[in-house]
């Protein structure tokens, strides 16, 4: 607890009420009836932003003016029998930087003997209300956009999986170069298609269980994420120029993935820098509060108004236009989210903004890469898939590598074709009507347990290794993929 000085009247109920306002939650001070300030907690000296010598010389009016006479309007007759007054006041707690917080606050009087010598006001900071509020709302929009978001890629994923597979394909026996210009273009949107559909599963998506993530160096991630946006905003030189303020402190390390974190912060860089057209400053701090790592990221840039803060996170939400996805920040969320954290946004319409990334610590071991294998010897594949143009695009590629290639169109068909010979792999679908992915990888480690799965799918999956390697699934493929990708994957599960 701080003090200044003491009250006007009674030595003795200043020592108690000194002590007692040290030991109360929340936001608390003590004044006297002349509005000077009496003690406080550090609660309220951190909330402030006063330093413990500055408080001292502040009056009740400088911190709290839209509420200070009311306070001062306490008197007996407003307190009842045990000195407290009734109702909850909601005002501004002023800062030292001229920052209003919004507050809800209760006051009781200071009673020496049967006169009122004062008050002790307990407040409560709203805007961590508001936060976990506008917190789970987002997270219920998350999880239904997550919804609608799946089944929209799977569908998508289906056809620009086709359309990949189809000219890179065409483009081995194309003759011209005015063709093969239209199939690197063809080639070109798909992928550009594939990047958006993935981003708009990225904001969305969320993971089950982070225990088994590797630990991340934080400050590392920050650091290699700095790197790059100077050079990135160097290029750029005709610009005007912004200078990047490192402020980081020794922190614990979370569970996560460090590419992924380090996206994340990118993504704010870049709108940090594009929130001051005009230059600016960026600072970027890490802290660490209790079992939570916090990153700061600040600008001095335009700010935003209140309801583009609320939406700052809205996937397709932007206020850049055409130019933009809208996507950038809603993709930070959705990491932060994945790794058991929260974003905060302040923000002051023509001061700046800060986003205030909480996550939390912890420990972890990281996992071998796997290297890929390469080699054919005329193994029999099977692919499944309830997409016939899927399935002709893969047996013809397949089969121009070397290996057998049967198909089945469903479940169903795929067990009977692995009672009448023996597959060395299955390549399936995971979203099939009448049978999944899991259902036939399930049934095939007791029908064939000697057939190794692929699992491939327009969702975006994050399973357990542990259940993999139970249901005989030696890899999981996102569409749509690169022929090479997939003939990698299909090499390591056979090599396997």
């Amino acid at each position: 607890m701080s003090q200044a000085g003491q009250p006007c009247d009674g030595r003795g109920a200043a020592a108690v009420y000194q002590h007692v306002v040290a030991s109360l939650p929340g936001l608390c001070l003590a004044y006297d009836l002349s509005g000077n300030l009496v003690a406080w907690n550090d609660a309220l000296e951190v909330a402030s932003g006063y330093a413990r010598g500055e408080l001292a010389s502040r009056a009740l009016a400088d911190l709290l003016p839209g509420a200070a006479s009311d306070l001062l309007a306490i008197d007996s007759a407003e307190a009842d029998d045990r000195g407290e007054a009734e109702g909850a006041l909601q005002t501004s707690l002023v800062t030292r930087q001229g920052r209003r917080l919004p507050i809800e606050a209760t006051v009781n009087a200071l009673l020496d003997g049967d006169r009122v010598v004062g008050g002790v006001m307990v407040a409560w900071d709203l805007r961590a209300v508001r936060r976990r509020q506008e917190q789970t709302i987002r997270l219920e929009r998350l999880r239904a956009l997550n919804e609608l978001a799946s089944g929209i890629s799977h569908n998508i994923n289906n056809r620009l999986t086709v359309i990949l597979g189809r000219a890179q394909l065409a483009s081995k026996t194309a003759r011209g170069e005015d063709l093969q210009d239209d199939l690197r273009a063809i080639t070109r949107a798909a992928r550009q298609s594939a990047e958006l559909v993935q981003r708009l599963q990225n904001s969305t998506a969320s993971w089950v269980d982070r225990r088994a993530l590797p630990p991340v160096d934080v400050n590392a991630v920050v650091r290699e994420a700095l790197e790059r946006a100077r050079a990135e905003w160097r290029e750029g030189a005709a610009s005007p120029a912004v200078s990047i303020v490192e402020d980081l402190a020794e922190v614990a390390q979370p569970r996560g993935l460090a590419e992924e974190l380090q996206r994340a912060v990118r993504h704010m860089l870049a709108n940090a820098r594009e929130a001051m057209p005009e230059g600016g400053t960026v600072t970027i701090a890490t802290r660490q509060q209790g079992h939570w790592l916090l990153l700061r990221v600040s600008d001095t840039g335009e700010g935003m108004t209140e309801e583009v803060r609320r939406r700052a996170f809205d996937p397709l939400f932007t206020t850049k236009g055409p130019k933009s996805a809208g996507l950038g920040l809603s993709i930070a969320y959705g990491i932060v989210a994945r790794h058991g954290g929260d974003i905060d946004v302040e923000s002051i319409p023509g001061r700046g903004t800060t986003f205030t990334v909480r996550l939390p610590t912890g420990a972890g071991r990281p996992e071998a890469a796997r290297e890929p294998v390469t080699g054919v010897d005329r193994k029999r594949v099977l692919v499944v898939d309830d997409e016939g143009e899927i399935c002709q695009m893969l047996t013809r590629l397949l089969s121009g590598e070397g290996y057998r290639v049967a198909v089945a169109l469903d479940g169903q068909t795929a067990l009977t074709l692995c009672g009448e010979a023996t597959f060395d792999l299955a390549i399936t679908d995971l979203g099939m009507p009448d049978m999944s992915g899991w259902e036939l990888a399930d049934a095939l480690r007791s029908q064939s347990p000697a057939t190794r799965v692929l699992m491939v799918s327009g969702w975006e999956l994050d399973v357990d290794r542990a259940r993999l390697a139970e249901y005989n699934i030696r890899e999981v493929l996102n569409k749509p993929f690169e022929i090479r990708a997939l003939l990698d994957a299909v090499s390591r599960c056979l090599a396997a």
